[in-house]
């Protein structure tokens, strides 16, 4: 299947928010996720202002547009870490010049209607922003812009799962590791997201054999995950001791097929035996989900992220000065 990820943050919007301190480590842990599944550097766009230059909505919009005139690309994941504002229902992610530049934000709900007729089958937004109403006129009148094109619906409607890091009218929280005197900052969402996907959690696994090649191997899904998501964020902000103001709750819609969609395809580390046999798609498979006492993990020998990373940074930078 060929997948694309196109990650979006920003440490700073405009004048009068406060800046963020988590955004480049949560940056980091979703490109380093999006290497281990084997998603080549040409299929991962970066934009944030990390190099001190701003992350604009025409720049995440011409990202989308590249993977959906591919005609080729069968899911795309678009994460956002930044400051967000709900407006009578209505998401807004906050982009580097908003709210001075009522453009310069993400227009969810116009973002979701257009990308389910974009051609892609299957479309994957994720917020770790706040969803709280305005705190001032001027973040009132922010507008936002779509960043996937507006095509006929003759391209093909697809999926949209949307992934949200707290309830509406909540925010998502930055919070101090209290194990690092420099104060280090955690985005505990994007935290522990990166970790189910990354297959850290066994009841999350789901074993699939079979098919047209025989292959075995294990597969985190959309509903599943999507369910599982408060208890372990709720589970992580204890363990890093925050206050009892901190109560965060993950929220989203998924409307992907729950046997068919998956966001990670991990080495399978099942125990032997055989699982039950299941029918999909007309084709004879099997499909086993992990019980709470497999062993956890998997050791897939994961690719040096960090140094791929470093490539996709430089690739980035070297991009922004040749269009500059």
């Amino acid at each position: 299947m060929e997948r694309a990820v196109v990650l979006i943050g920003a440490r700073r919007s405009g004048r009068g928010l406060p800046g963020l301190r988590a955004v480049g480590k949560s940056l980091d842990a979703m490109c380093d996720w999006a290497i281990d599944q084997g998603i080549s550097t040409g299929h991962v766009k970066v934009h944030s202002d990390e190099d001190d230059t701003p992350a604009l909505a025409s720049d995440v919009f011409e990202a989308v547009r590249t993977y959906v005139d591919r005609g080729t690309v069968e899911q795309l994941i678009v994460y956002f870490c930044d400051h967000g504002v709900n407006n009578n229902g209505s998401e807004y992610w906050l982009l580097s010049d908003a709210p001075d530049n009522p453009n310069e934000a993400v227009n969810v709900a116009r973002s979701i209607r257009l990308a389910e007729c974009c051609g892609i089958p299957h479309i994957v937004l994720v917020s770790d922003a706040c969803r709280t109403a305005p705190t001032s006129i001027q973040a009132d009148d922010v507008t936002g812009s779509a960043i996937f094109p507006n095509l006929p619906t003759t391209a093909g409607v697809g999926d949209v799962d949307v992934f949200y890091a707290c309830r509406l009218g909540e925010p998502a929280f930055e919070i101090a590791d209290p194990a690092e005197a420099s104060r280090s900052y955690r985005a505990v969402y994007t935290e522990v997201l990166a970790d189910a996907l990354h297959g850290m959690y066994p009841d999350l696994r789901e074993h699939v054999e079979g098919g047209d090649s025989g292959e075995a191997y294990d597969v985190v899904r959309p509903y599943p995950l999507r369910k599982a998501l408060p208890k372990l964020v709720t589970g992580r902000i204890r363990d890093l001791q925050a206050t009892t103001a901190a109560a965060q709750l993950p929220d989203g819609r998924v409307s992907s097929d729950p046997c068919e969609a998956w966001l990670s395809r991990l080495k399978s580390t099942y125990p032997t035996g055989p699982p039950r046999p299941v029918v999909q798609g007309g084709r004879a498979h099997t499909r086993t989900l992990w019980r709470s006492d497999s062993p956890p993990g998997s050791e897939c020998g994961r690719i040096p992220a960090a140094t791929m990373r470093g490539v996709l940074w430089r690739s980035v930078a070297k991009y922004r000065q040749c269009s500059g």
